[in-house]
């Protein structure tokens, strides 16, 4: 009996023992595994929370990094031939609207003026001399055209002296026949009838030859009047000559556009430049907008007026506001130099992209922080909110 009760009691130790080694092994498991757990819970958590803060920043915009910062870049151009006397300027400059920028020689310019002022004058001058004449030549053609009018008047005259003496010097004749009048009184009719005669072929004579110089005078008088015209004509080219030989002068002096960058300068001193040569460029800093293109598929919520925030990759740390502004009138393909012809029967479809012009806040833009400058050509991120 002593020895069974030795058995199952040392069996029953044994039992205890091994159920308590085997429980904390479990406890020892269970809080192993309970970490994990809650760390794969946490984890979850965390994704589903920016999963829903980054639909939250998402939902209602619109965005894309194909965009870039836009401005005008003004090509300034020599208007005149001419060595370039003077620069004003250095590279990357900051000018304002007037400044002169270059000067060109201006002697032969000035000359140029001298000359075309002297051949106005000359000109002028002789407009007096042509319309003295043209003048002169009307009066006479019209003292000559009188002149005609009394020699008509006089051929009349004679016409009808001569008239009434051949009747007169025919009844004569015929009294003479029948002895009605005497030899004397014939021969006096036939004398009066020749100096009538005598008298309308000088009355006509003198008519022709006023007539011919009517005439002359009236063509001479219609030739000092185109003369006239001619000069008057010349005046008007002379005076456009010294206008453009002014306004070449004063372009001599090459200024400044628009306030602005100038920059890429082509000419030194010394160098003979030619009417519409480049010399520089002048980036416009005082209108700049954004210009993004947007997907196709994008523009469906898209409208004019609402609101954009702008990131420049050189600023980061920079958030721009603006507006947009307008849509482009094709999407950018249709501008490429060699545009898809999706006739010729090898087709595939890509998703085509549309200027958008995007306009910055001038409070945005005026408030930027110490050494932020701003560029066409920077690339940008836009965020359009179209809710």
């Amino acid at each position: 009996m002593r020895g069974d009760f030795f058995y199952i009691k040392t069996y029953q130790t044994v039992g205890i023992r091994y159920f308590k080694l085997n429980f904390m092994k479990k406890e020892e498991s269970a809080g192993k595994k309970s970490p994990m757990l809650l760390y794969g819970i946490l984890g979850v958590a965390a994704v589903a929370t920016a999963g829903f803060f980054y639909w939250k920043q998402t939902s209602g915009f619109e965005t894309t990094d194909n965009a870039q910062l836009d401005g005008n870049i003004i090509t300034v151009k020599s208007n005149v031939s001419s060595y370039v006397d003077k620069i004003y300027f250095k590279d990357n400059q900051l000018v304002k609207k007037g400044d002169t920028l270059i000067t060109l020689n201006t002697i032969e310019l000035q000359a140029k003026v001298e000359q075309a002022r002297a051949a106005l004058a000359n000109a002028k001058a002789s407009i007096k001399v042509i319309g003295k004449k043209a003048s002169a030549g009307f009066d006479d053609a019209q003292a000559s055209e009188q002149l005609v009018k009394s020699n008509q008047q006089a051929v009349e005259a004679a016409t009808s002296n001569f008239n009434l003496a051949k009747e007169e010097h025919e009844r004569n004749t015929q009294l003479f026949a029948i002895k009605g009048i005497t030899q004397q009184d014939f021969t006096a009719s036939k004398n009066q009838l020749e100096v009538a005669k005598s008298s309308l072929e000088q009355a006509v004579s003198r008519m022709k030859s006023s007539l011919a110089t009517a005439h002359g005078r009236t063509a001479s008088a219609q030739s000092d009047e185109a003369q006239l015209g001619t000069a008057e004509a010349l005046i008007e080219q002379r005076k456009a000559e010294l206008v453009l030989a002014e306004y070449n002068l004063s372009h001599a002096y090459v200024t400044a556009p628009c306030s602005g960058i100038v920059t890429k300068r082509v000419v030194q001193q010394g160098n003979l430049v030619s009417a519409s040569q480049n010399l520089c460029a002048i980036v416009d800093t005082q209108e700049l907008w954004v210009t993004a293109n947007l997907k196709e598929s994008q523009l469906k919520s898209v409208q004019v007026g609402q609101p954009v925030e702008i990131e420049l990759d050189a600023y980061p740390n920079i958030q721009l506001k603006g507006t947009v502004s307008s849509f482009g009138g094709a999407t950018g393909a249709k501008f490429s130099l060699l545009p898809p012809d999706n006739a010729s029967g090898n087709f595939v479809k890509i998703v085509q992209r549309v200027p958008l012009r995007i306009a910055l806040d001038n409070s945005t833009a005026a408030n930027l922080p110490k050494g932020v400058s701003l560029m066409p050509g920077l690339s940008a991120f836009v965020k359009i909110k179209v809710q």
